[in-house]
């Protein structure tokens, strides 16, 4: 019951983004709102592996394992970070869906040492996905191109 909760949150949060990805072309990509901050190129394709990242994460993937993930997934193109970003998001919710009670209970370890519950990291993953995607809409809006929809329902 709970992590349907959050996997339908996070779904809203995905169909927010992919509406607000509309709004630019691939020609607007590398503009960066903020000085010194990610272009929105650079931000999405973060946005668009965050889920399958955190996940992997969750699962005790080590640093190294992390960098040559990052390494070999680089979506570049609007098309290529909306397949992305679905085709991540339908990989954990089939999986968590799948889980258990005490499967969902288990401690998992990051390489950096902090540990939660599998449902604690589906949670982080949500804020993270959530932190960045705020962090899009601000670069939207900075950018003079207010998505103008709601990013709850």
């Amino acid at each position: 019951m709970y992590v349907q909760g959050v996997l339908h949150q996070l779904s809203v949060a995905i169909s927010t983004v992919l509406t607000m990805m509309e709004e630019l072309s691939e020609e607007e990509l590398d503009q960066g709102p903020i000085q010194g901050k990610r272009s929105m190129r650079e931000l999405l394709s973060h946005l668009s592996l965050v889920i399958k990242a955190d996940y992997l994460i969750s699962t005790e993937a080590t640093e190294e394992e992390m960098g040559y993930f990052y390494a070999t997934h680089s979506p570049t193109t609007l098309s290529e970070m909306k397949t992305t970003l679905k085709e991540g998001y339908k990989e954990v919710a089939l999986t968590y869906h799948r889980m258990t009670d005490e499967m969902l209970q288990e401690k998992k370890e990051a390489y950096w040492g902090v540990s939660y519950t599998r449902f604690d990291w589906l949670l982080e993953i949500m804020n993270h996905f959530y932190h960045h995607r705020a962090q899009f809409h601000l670069y939207l809006v900075l950018s003079e191109k207010d998505p103008d929809i709601p990013l709850f329902e």
